[in-house]
């Protein structure tokens, strides 16, 4: 590949521009950000968007033997996009953003590799800039992709947060940089089996991150790669783990099946992909505690569902039920053991009694799912009528006001020899009434159980004090009450940054230095506790401003 300088050169004879022209054009946004390369996007023609051209310009005032001197781990890393036609606004739109060929090496000096770094991205959009950023793990190998947004964001190095597509006429430049920061500490918390978050929620507490992907979460002891909904809107605030999913018409997930009667079974636990297009139970679904759990139903054989439910116009593109336990539990344990009745637990409810957000898009809605109007029964692990009409969470209905039969049922892990698929199943043909599209219902669909783990709640460490020495910093502190924590997170950035990029553990001791700071500058330094499956809370987090002189 071809170092960004030269590219530069080649790029400038080409196109005729001089630095000075390129600098002036520049929005100024990054002029204190510490750059490694901004790049410049051409569009070309009315409509139409080429893949980028990259132009390269040094921090601040320099380039070639300047460039190289002030700062990057790898100059010869590609800034690209992709761009996709919205067929509504018939406008091109930038729907990825990505960097490729990203030296992986560590270097304790920073010059080659960026391995145990952190790179930046700032990205102005109609002038305003949005920043985003991903962790470098240490490695002999040299290539990654790195992907911010778009369909593939399955990518091992992901961004921390999400952009929406936007028009690719309102794109200018992107800069980037390197973030100082604790180069020395290889532990990317939640990106590697090494460094296992105790949640999601740690995670999104310690950087902010908001993209959904692929993490490391300690499960009982084990450092365990799941994949989590971090997304925090129109889902609950996110933090979301993947349990189970199954494509629309899977004969894998009946009531009786052994993905749901054994709690040591897994099946396809490499697809940590949120969709429904593959069939999946992941470990998860058998050890991990939960407060929280969620269904989705999407992707009907008949008719159209949206994105309702228990969370209006949700991110998980599907009908929604959404249920807090009432005890922490596994979700194995609460779709196996006593049936668990939501809507009335004492009998032969109404019909009526059943939660409306359960089978309308809303409590003042539409019709969604199929429905009779006699009783009805919500819940877990429920059999109302006969064998042949349980469901490990679903809804069962009957036109009649008794349970000698079941006309209807909806939902995942039903019984009976057929129409047992995960769905809305219409069982009587005569049930016309109440039905969703005639006598059939939506038939099969696709779904996907969701868990959410408790949040964060151990108090934040106790005496936190900082000195300075030159350009170290040293930190102490001591546990917090009601906690013995077997390790802690230390953070840093400086007072005018936004968001803290970097973490350190420190095991053993409840102090630690950090070195290497710049002079005339304010910090800000926090610690977090930490247990095998907990964390100090963002609010309870302890920090401490100081100056460096």
């Amino acid at each position: 590949m071809i170092p960004l300088y030269r590219h530069a050169r080649k790029l400038f004879k080409k196109s005729g521009l001089t630095l000075s022209g390129l600098k002036a054009n520049t929005i100024e946004l990054f002029s204190k950000r510490d750059l490694i390369v901004i790049a410049t996007f051409v569009i070309l023609g009315i409509g139409g968007a080429l893949a980028a051209t990259l132009i390269t310009v040094t921090a601040p005032d320099s380039q070639g033997a300047g460039y190289l001197a002030a700062t990057s781990c790898d100059e010869a890393v590609t800034i690209d996009k992709s761009v996709v036609f919205n067929s509504t606004t018939k406008r091109f739109e930038v729907a990825t953003i990505s960097i490729s060929g990203v030296d992986q090496r560590y270097d304790a000096n920073g010059i080659n590799g960026c391995g145990n770094r952190v790179l930046e991205m700032a990205i102005p959009i109609n002038g305003v800039p949005t920043y985003t950023s991903w962790y470098i793990p240490s490695s002999s190998v040299s290539g990654s992709n790195i992907f911010i947004y778009g369909s593939d964001n399955t990518g091992e190095y992901q961004s921390d947060s999400i952009i929406a597509p936007f028009e690719v006429a309102n794109l200018s430049a992107v800069a980037v940089r390197i973030i100082t920061g604790f180069e020395n500490s290889a532990c990317i918390i939640g990106k590697s089996a090494v460094c296992p978050a105790t949640s999601p929620q740690e995670i999104y507490n310690l950087y902010g991150t908001t993209t959904d992907g692929t993490f490391y979460i300690k499960v009982n002891g084990t450092a365990t790669k799941v994949y989590s909904m971090m997304n925090r809107t129109g889902s609950d605030n996110g933090a979301w783990i993947l349990l189970m999913k199954g494509a629309r018409g899977t004969a894998n997930f009946n009531y009786a099946s052994d993905y749901f009667t054994l709690n040591n079974s897994t099946f396809n636990a490499s697809s940590l992909v949120n969709d429904v297009s593959t069939d999946a139970k992941f470990s998860v679904y058998n050890d991990l505690t939960l407060s929280k759990i969620l269904a989705v139903l999407k992707d009907p054989a008949a008719g159209t569902v949206g994105a309702y439910g228990d969370i209006q116009n949700n991110a998980f593109g599907g009908h929604v039920w959404l249920e807090t336990l009432t005890a922490t539990t596994t979700a194995y344990t609460r779709l196996t053991t006593t049936a668990l009745d939501l809507n009335n637990p004492s009998g032969n409810p109404s019909w009526t009694s059943v939660p409306k957000t359960k089978y309308y898009t809303s409590s003042s809605g539409t019709q969604v799912f199929s429905y009779q109007a006699g009783v009805g029964r919500y819940g877990f692990n429920s059999n109302p009528c006969a064998a042949t009409n349980n469901y490990r969470w679903g809804i069962s209905w009957n036109q009649e006001y008794d349970w000698n039969s079941c006309d209807v049922v909806v939902g995942i892990g039903l019984g009976g020899e057929t129409q047992n698929s995960p769905g809305d199943q219409v069982r009587w043909s005569g049930a016309a009434g109440g039905s969703v599209t005639s006598n059939t219902g939506h038939g099969n669909m696709g779904f996907q159980i969701w868990g959410k783990v408790a949040d964060p709640s151990l108090n934040g460490v106790q005496s936190l004090a900082a000195t300075a020495a030159g350009s170290t910093a040293t930190l102490t502190w001591t546990a917090p009450s009601g906690a013995t924590p077997t390790d802690y997170v230390v953070q840093y950035k400086t007072s005018t940054e936004s968001r803290y990029t970097n973490a350190k553990i420190v095991t053993g001791q409840s102090s630690t230095s950090i070195t290497g700071l710049s002079s005339a500058t304010s910090y800000n330094f926090r610690v977090f506790a930490r247990t095998s499956s907990n964390s100090t809370s963002l609010a309870n987090a302890t920090a401490v401003t100081l100056a460096i002189s």
